[in-house]
């Protein structure tokens, strides 16, 4: 028999010490009372700074929380993708003196409509067309095309959008402060969610939810008479009013505008507008919410179609107090060099006209530039909410949503769930209580049918629950309801591993080896049989975790660990012990 086995032994418990290291901040995080695991600050400041923060947390399905799967309109950021490049298609012809009467983006499909002057289509199709190359002409028309993205760029914008969705739900998240959420992709189009500890679900579709595509769009209250004009193909329920200002030159202008007590019923006087072709060609009609006192209710406005900064150009979102208005929180907003650049280009060139701030398709604030704005400044006010606390709630929500970047198409609730916070507590006293019950039948089975091995046995199920525990903390991982039936399942295969091993040395000692040989011969011979039902279970847990989703990937996490745990504690451990129980030169008997 090997006799450096005092040798193992010391690697043994160094291993052990280790594993009791990386467990010990998750035993003080349990510790700590549910209110105050959620403030990093005081679990940082009960850990000692020589020891790692990580540890283990509780899943959706232990701890509650919110379940999300959210779909992406993909539709929606491939038509704002075509705008786009509509405004670039204009600016590369005008580079290249290529005449361009107009281009008109679909609203309803992502294409362009390119009108030409008679005899510049071929030199339009050679130069400009060529230049962009995903795109392509979809059908030719008497005095110019319609254009888009080809098949494959369609994909790929699509694709793209879901995953940049991934990455900013991911940051406004993390930016929140939810630990260990949940954020992946789900089928094509949409993106699954899942928030433990959180129990607000309406401040968490509304967080998440929000477009937060910031734009500043230049208002043109003069073109606005057609608004008087097709008064009768306005709702009951819409109301005309006009106001008089001073625009561009000192002159006067009269700006028309609807109002209504809710949006829906702006919203279908736009599509009466729309369908009737009575919007001036190169505008949109925008809604505003408006409250003043207790009276609220919405106001439209007459915008260019194309914005003249977007929030792209952002650096920073920040809470600030308007020391003027008694404190009032907003949104104060900084550009990077080229933002400030061309903020200040818009201010200077529209200076006495409106600048609408739009935030995901309605206007926040239409204050007129009064003269150029330098140093790349701005800011959002928020509506008279009820209350100081909802108003700076609402300012810092939209700083963070601003800061985390802007969505790249809408989004909508799929699919909604909200686990109790009664719940997983429910979940974790049953899970365990059954571990322990379960666990404590096997101990003792063991030590009365293996004797002194049992014992053996039984110090190794201990160290293959703290080494499986150690890792899954080592790593920060989240503990589900499956990875409880996990760590379950571990037990299981320990047992099964060192009832193998014990028979085997029964059997060598049964045809009449001397203990030393039996045990060898024991280990040895057990060793392939329990390395194949590992490895084979192993391949088993990579599959679900390159496949799975969600709770099943718990499962694989945890039976991954555990199938480590096992191996060193039941074979390599477990044969340190055994050696060091017999490890005298006369050795009698085994006790197995």
């Amino acid at each position: 028999m090997d006799r450096n086995w005092l040798y193992k032994l010391g690697f043994v418990v160094v291993v052990a010490l280790a594993a009791v290291w990386f467990l010990t901040p998750t035993v003080i995080f349990f510790r700590m009372s549910p209110e105050d695991r959620g403030d990093q600050d005081k679990f940082s400041a009960a850990v000692p700074d020589w020891m790692s923060e990580r540890h283990l947390t509780l899943g959706l399905d232990l701890q509650g929380g919110i379940h999300l799967v959210m779909g992406v309109e993909v539709d929606k950021a491939l038509i704002d993708r075509v705008q786009r490049r509509g405004d670039e298609i204009l600016r590369y012809a005008e580079e290249q003196e290529v005449p361009i009467e107009g281009i008109r983006a679909e609203r309803e499909r992502p294409e362009l409509t390119v009108t030409v002057p008679e005899g510049s289509g071929e030199r339009f199709e050679k130069v400009v067309m060529e230049y962009f190359q995903d795109m392509t002409v979809v059908s030719r028309l008497d005095d110019g095309f319609v254009v888009s993205f080809t098949a494959e760029d369609v994909e790929r914008i699509k694709t793209g959008a879901v995953d940049q969705a991934v990455k900013t739900i991911r940051n406004r998240v993390d930016a929140w402060g939810v630990t260990e959420p949940q954020i992946s992709r789900r089928g094509d189009t949409s993106v699954l969610i899942q928030l433990p500890g959180v129990r607000d679900p309406d401040r968490a579709k509304d967080l998440l939810g929000q477009t937060a595509q910031l734009e500043f769009r230049i208002a043109e209250d003069h073109e606005t008479t057609f608004i008087r004009d097709h008064q009768e193909l306005m709702p009951e329920e819409v109301n005309l009013d006009s106001e008089r200002g001073t625009g561009p030159g000192g002159t006067e202008v009269v700006a028309w505008y609807l109002t209504a007590d809710e949006r829906r019923h702006l919203e279908a006087a736009r599509e009466a507008l729309y369908e009737a072709d009575a919007v001036p060609e190169g505008t949109v009609l925008a809604f505003e919410r408006v409250e003043r006192g207790q009276q609220r209710y919405y106001r439209t406005y007459v915008l260019r179609d194309r914005a003249g900064i977007t929030g792209d150009y952002l650096t920073d979102a920040r809470v600030a107090l308007d020391q003027q208005r008694g404190g009032r929180p907003y949104v104060a907003l900084e550009f990077d060099r080229e933002g400030a650049r061309v903020f200040e280009e818009l201010t200077a060139e529209n200076v006495q006209r409106r600048m609408a701030i739009v935030l995901d398709d309605t206007v926040n604030s239409a204050p007129v530039i009064q003269e150029r704005i330098g140093g790349g400044r701005a800011s959002i006010t928020l509506g008279s909410m009820e209350g100081y606390d909802a108003m700076m709630r609402e300012a810092g929500d939209l700083a963070l949503v601003l800061r985390a970047g802007a969505l790249p198409a809408p989004v909508r609730i799929l699919e909604e769930r909200t686990v109790g916070a009664s719940l997983g507590p429910d979940l974790i006293d049953r899970g365990m209580k059954a571990l322990a019950i379960g666990g404590l039948f096997v101990l003792v089975f063991m030590l009365v049918y293996y004797r002194g091995s049992g014992l053996v046995a039984n110090l190794t199920l201990v160290m293959v629950l703290t080494f499986l525990l150690a890792i899954l903390a080592a790593f920060g991982a989240t503990l589900t309801l499956p990875g409880l039936a996990g760590i379950v399942l571990t037990v299981g295969m320990a047992v099964d591993a060192n009832v193998i091993v014990f028979e085997r040395i029964r059997e060598e000692l049964s045809q009449g080896r001397s203990p030393r040989a039996a045990i060898d011969a024991g280990y040895s011979k057990a060793f392939s049989a329990i390395v194949d039902g590992n490895v084979t279970t192993a391949i088993a847990a990579f599959v679900l975790l390159q496949y799975g989703t969600g709770p099943i990937r718990g499962f694989a996490v945890t039976l991954l660990a555990g199938i480590a745990a096992t191996l060193f504690s039941c074979v390599f451990a477990s044969r340190v012990f055994v050696e060091a129980m017999h490890a005298r030169r006369n050795v009698k008997r085994v006790s197995v």
